[in-house]
């Protein structure tokens, strides 16, 4: 009986599937992937193109990171340069606040400082990275796509550098006041929060009342109404303390000036007429005298005396009596244009006056001796001796951005004229940045120049600084990034490599085990086909 040829047919099945391993094993062995086509492995296929597509984003994001690294580091360069700039234009104010120069002494250094501010203006206008401005506009937002997916960016704003945007700040200034019954008591004026009061963002900031021991530098005649208590921390250094003790939630720093005697406005005189007080200033030209041991002028607690002076201070001798006890008062005097005596505290110190003049009439009120010094102490009328009260500080509100005061209505002589008569009728301020105080603005033709100079100068270096700072720390944590990113696209390349790629190894003995299989399969198809020749040769 004849029979089918299992035998033949089992063996053609084992030698083509030997074959088709065979054929798979060479194409991932000439490949070096795993994975050719979908049939090969269709979730496995699809994870490596999502993988794949990752690390090329990550890679890409490493060199996007590179080139902000190079940006940064561009504009770090360019704010170096300005910071330089302005470190030798504040040593160009400091200079030019030295009275010892003269007018063209200042008009050269103000010179070399146009020079340097249009310095400072190309460089903002000129300094760019790959033909993008990097300083151009007033705040220009930079996006840098670090990161492989949607929305992994990284975002700077690089602020203007110009002159019209360095030091730029809301300022206002006093001309100075005086110290008696100009008293800060708490509550009478507050400032509106910049968000520093984390409890009452957005919301005003109570000033507190300063008390003496926030002035520790000035001294007051024995006989003064401030040294006698019945009003303390009234100098502008107290004020201003009281002020800077509640800047980080207001944003408002307050800066004392020097005190000039010669500086007082008409609204410290109104305020005093109240209190039927002599006006300050100077009465007229100096007379001349001979101060002695009961006519004499006694000067923060120092007494002066012991010398003649002539009319206008001829030969000098009053000027140069006061000076020689600047160390223990703190200030030094001056002939005013009309001959007068202009007495200077540069420090802002209160500047306390008594005339002792018993000498020259019975009562030594003083008022006979301050019109012969052309210099009146601000005494009350009848008071004996006079000079109840102290000539203060200027004294300035500065801040990076607008501020809001809000004080009680008619209590505007509370920094001594500060507040003046801009209060509205509600009791509130507003000042906002502007030019005019800005690195364009500043003029050192006179000393008080050069010291609103400094105040802007020094504000200048915050925001240069500030900007470098930040520079410094975007260079710090993009480097912190490429790292991550870096490591993120190795391991996510291995973990790729692990699904896609071949296993050489395996693959090289999957294919010596395919080979014996064929061989054996060939053969033994063979000895079928010879059995079946023998059957034949049988029925012949």
């Amino acid at each position: 009986m004849l029979t089918p040829n299992f035998i033949s047919r089992r063996s053609q099945f084992e030698l083509g599937k030997s074959s088709n391993a065979i054929s798979k094993s060479f194409e991932r062995l000439s490949t070096g992937l795993r994975i050719n086509s979908a049939a090969d492995d269709t979730a496995g296929l699809s994870i490596t193109t999502r993988m794949g597509a990752q690390v090329t984003g990550l890679n890409q994001s490493i060199r996007n990171a590179n080139d902000s690294i190079s940006l940064f580091q561009t504009a770090e360069g360019a704010l170096g340069e300005v910071s330089s700039m302005l470190q030798r234009v504040r040593e160009l104010a400091v200079q030019a606040g030295s009275d010892t120069l003269t007018t063209p002494d200042r008009e050269a250094i103000q010179a070399e400082i146009n020079q340097l501010k249009s310095e400072i203006d190309h460089i903002s206008d000129t300094t760019s990275f790959n033909s993008v401005g990097l300083f151009k506009g007033e705040k220009t937002e930079r996006h840098f796509q670090i990161g492989a997916n949607a929305g992994e960016i990284s975002k700077v704003n690089l602020s203007k550098i110009d002159s019209q945007s360095l030091g730029r700040q809301a300022r206002y200034s006093s001309d100075g006041g005086v110290a008696g019954f100009q008293e800060l008591t708490a509550g009478l004026l507050s400032i509106l929060s910049k968000g520093g009061d984390p409890d009452n963002p957005l919301d005003f900031v109570n000033v507190p009342a300063p008390d003496s021991s926030y002035d520790t530098i000035s001294t007051y005649s024995s006989n003064s109404f401030v040294k006698a208590g019945a009003i303390t921390g009234t100098s502008a250094i107290a004020k201003a303390a009281a002020l800077n003790s509640v800047s980080d939630a207001t944003g408002v720093r307050a800066i004392v000036g020097e005190t000039r005697t010669d500086s007082q406005t008409a609204a410290n005189a109104a305020a005093l007429a109240d209190f039927g007080s002599e006006l300050y200033g100077n009465t007229g030209a100096i007379q001349g005298t001979t101060l002695t041991a009961t006519t004499y002028m006694e000067l923060n607690g120092v007494k002066i005396a012991g010398f003649s002076f002539e009319a206008n201070d001829a030969t000098g001798t009053l000027v140069q009596n006061i000076n020689a006890e600047n160390d223990k008062t703190g200030v030094l005097a001056e002939i005013n244009a009309t001959g007068g005596l202009t007495l200077v505290a540069k420090d802002g110190r209160d500047i306390s006056i008594e005339y002792h003049d018993s000498g020259l009439n019975a009562g030594g009120d003083g008022f006979d001796l301050e019109a012969l010094v052309g210099l009146r102490s601000g005494g009350i009328a009848g008071a004996a001796p006079s000079g109840a009260f102290a000539y203060s500080g200027q004294l300035t509100l500065q801040s990076d951005e607008t501020f809001e005061l809000d004080a009680q209505v008619g209590a505007n002589t509370a920094f001594g004229g500060l507040l003046d008569s801009d209060l509205n009728a509600s009791g509130t301020l507003v000042k906002g940045t502007n030019r005019a105080s800005s690195l364009e603005a500043i003029d050192v033709s006179s000393s008080r120049g050069a010291g609103i100079a400094l105040d802007i100068i020094d504000v200048a270096l915050e925001q240069v600084s500030a900007e470098r700072s930040k520079l410094g720390a975007l260079q710090n944590r993009t480097e912190s990034t490429i790292s991550n990113l870096s490591q993120t696209s190795e391991n996510l390349s291995a973990a790729s490599s692990r699904i896609r790629d071949a296993d050489f190894a395996n693959e090289t003995a999957q294919l010596a085990s395919n080979q014996i299989k064929q061989n054996a399969a060939a053969n033994m198809l063979a000895q079928v086909s010879q059995s079946g020749q023998i059957v034949l040769s049988l029925l012949q």
